[in-house]
């Protein structure tokens, strides 16, 4: 995750429990600590450093901002990116009533016809081991809605 991202999570809930957390920052120091928990945090001063941090991971989450995702897809698309199994588990939001969300931050570097959307099905089977529970389909809550999607890149993409 980007600097932003780590420190708009409480400081009670940091780190994120059960898994590494690795934070990307030019502005932070490149440090590494284990809580009690076993849970490692890493700060690293770029995408590669982290990428490295994180070489022994079997699954690696790109949880925001906006820099960070944009910088993984240009790498994914990239020829350095080739060995990369880069896969986009995004959630989609709208108002209910269709009138445009305020915001201040895009997801400018995904381009759809790069990727291939799966089903809800192939999402299901790719958190198998998360034990996360995830809706089907568009879900209504306080006047917005939401879907949960999954990508995989695609192999005819240029």
């Amino acid at each position: 995750m980007g600097r932003a991202t780590w420190e708009s999570i409480p400081p009670k809930f940091r780190p994120l429990p059960r898994r590494d957390n690795i934070i990307v920052s030019r502005a932070l120091a490149a440090t590494a600590s284990e809580s009690t928990t076993g849970t490692r945090t890493v700060f690293c001063d770029s995408l590669a450093a982290a990428l490295a941090a994180a070489a022994e991971s079997k699954r690696i989450y790109i949880i925001g901002g906006a820099q960070l995702y944009n910088s993984v897809l240009e790498l994914a698309a990239s020829p350095a990116g080739a060995g990369l199994d880069v896969r986009v588990l995004m959630t989609q939001v709208a108002r209910a009533d269709g009138s445009e969300i305020a915001c201040d931050t895009f997801f400018t570097g995904f381009v759809p016809t790069q990727w291939q959307k799966q089903s809800h099905a192939d999402l299901v089977r790719f958190l198998d081991n998360e034990a996360i529970e995830v809706p089907q389909g568009k879900v209504v809550e306080n006047d917005y809605e939401f879907e949960f999607t999954y990508w995989t890149k695609r192999t005819d993409a240029n």
